[in-house]
């Protein structure tokens, strides 16, 4: 009888990632363009908030929050989720979003305490250089928090230079050069 209960909590397990892999995707190919190739923040954070037959992973309710100048619901959110990350990407996540959002208060105190803890929590994994080529912003926050004006410039003509990004990403990136 163990075995059958063992079996039957893999299946449900299996089942789960499965479900969870099948939101994602689903949100990535229908929800994700509405922001970062329509530009429609409006539109994105309705569609996150009434699709009530699924459960809209938060990343997504975090960036339409950040999207529509809802900084007070991104704070509640990252705070929340801090509290209970279980894994560094996610942790980091949670700190990305709370450095844009100080970021574009201009609350230069919060703002450089948010880069100190990020990559304080970075240097602590054990896994820096992945972690921080995943969020490619902080550099730029920490510059700017800093008051490293010309590192934050030749960050953004490196960024430029790059290549092709959505539209929502070369909006930020023209957003940050005239900062």
């Amino acid at each position: 009888i163990w075995l059958d209960i063992i079996w039957a909590l893999v299946v449900c397990l299996v089942l789960l990632l499965a479900m969870a892999l099948l939101v994602r995707t689903f949100a990535n190919q229908s929800f994700l363009p509405i922001l970062t190739q329509d530009l429609n923040a409006e539109l994105f954070a309705y569609e996150i908030y009434a699709k009530k037959f699924m459960i809209v992973p938060e990343p997504y309710r975090i960036l339409a929050a950040i999207n529509t100048g809802d900084y007070q619901t991104v704070v509640n959110l990252c705070a929340k989720g801090m509290s209970g990350a279980r894994s560094d990407k996610k942790k980091l996540v949670y700190f990305a979003a709370l450095a844009r959002v100080y970021f574009e208060l201009d609350d230069m105190e919060k703002l450089q305490m948010i880069c100190e803890d990020f990559y304080d929590y970075v240097d602590q994994s054990g896994n820096a250089e992945k972690l921080e080529s995943s969020f490619p912003l902080m550099p730029y926050y920490r510059f700017y928090a800093n008051g490293d004006y010309d590192a934050c410039l030749a960050f953004c003509k490196q960024r430029q230079a790059e290549g092709k990004r959505s539209r929502l990403s070369e909006i930020i990136a023209l957003f940050l050069c005239a900062m």
